[in-house]
């Protein structure tokens, strides 16, 4: 009886504990403007207001309106976006037409809690994932715009409750681009340094809308951007450290029945 119930509680303690292992995942992606109906990069990030300091736009240059930010305005042309299990990293350089910008950096955490989320019509959301602002900044590289602390709009009213938002990422999710990767993100912008008792404090708010392309794995983790080159990261299961309790288990009851009957 004893040796049963030894077999049947380690059987159980091995399975229970198979069910919480989850694998983690990391990627990196190249992040850029997303694409207009007639094809045309648009911007990476937009302001519902125009940012003082903005002059005319340099010729050439991506990103027509005035208030539009784009990583390829940059030297390296692109933002990266990295995820690592359940936590991502949006970072780059983002300049206006004029060569003004900052320096990006955006902190998520996976959320299983969507809220309301935007799509074109016939856009699947099979592939989607979303996730919480948990940290923001936006650095001034030049000192003619100010720096800002970034942090998520929450929710949105639809004309009778308020509902959460996300940031949205997978196939279609800067809901523009309906076949490519993507991300969406909201943000309210604060600025930094700011005594609202002495002056008038900018705040903004506004999106980044970004298509997003797969960096090679191996350059991808020589740079640092991941630590497993965009593989499946299985962690070790936690039933894989119970399995020399659940032999031990095993071999006690054994001496014990061995016992029983010599005696």
């Amino acid at each position: 009886m004893f040796m049963r119930t030894a077999l049947l509680a380690a059987a159980t303690a091995i399975g229970l504990s198979g069910l919480a292992a989850e694998p983690v995942s990391a990627a990196s992606y190249s992040a850029t403007s997303f694409y207009s109906k007639k094809g045309k990069q648009i911007s990476s990030a937009g302001f519902s207001k125009r940012l003082r300091g903005y002059r005319n736009h340099m010729e050439g240059a991506t990103g027509f309106r005035k208030n539009h930010f784009s990583f390829e305005n940059s030297k390296d042309g692109a933002g990266n976006f990295t995820i690592n299990g359940n936590t991502a990293t949006l970072t780059g350089i983002l300049r206006n037409a004029d060569g003004q910008g900052f320096e990006v950096t955006i902190n998520y955490q996976r959320t299983k809690n969507p809220g309301v989320y935007k799509k074109r019509r016939r856009t699947s959301t099979d592939d989607w994932s979303f996730f919480k602002m948990t940290s923001g900044t936006m650095t001034s590289i030049d000192g003619e715009l100010a720096s800002f602390d970034l942090s998520m709009i929450g929710s949105k009213w639809d004309g009778k409750k308020r509902r959460k938002l996300a940031a949205q990422f997978g196939t279609g999710a800067n809901s523009r681009n309906r076949d490519l990767m993507g991300l969406f993100t909201r943000f309210r912008a604060t600025e930094q340094d700011c005594d609202s008792s002495v002056e008038k404090c900018r705040k903004y708010n506004g999106s980044f809308r970004l298509v997003l392309t797969e960096n090679d794995p191996l350059a991808a983790e020589a740079a640092g951007l991941i630590d497993d080159g965009n593989v499946a990261v299985v962690p070790l299961p936690a039933s894989a450290l119970l399995l020399p309790v659940a032999l031990g288990m095993f071999g006690l009851a054994g001496g014990i029945a061995r016992r029983r009957r010599q005696g």
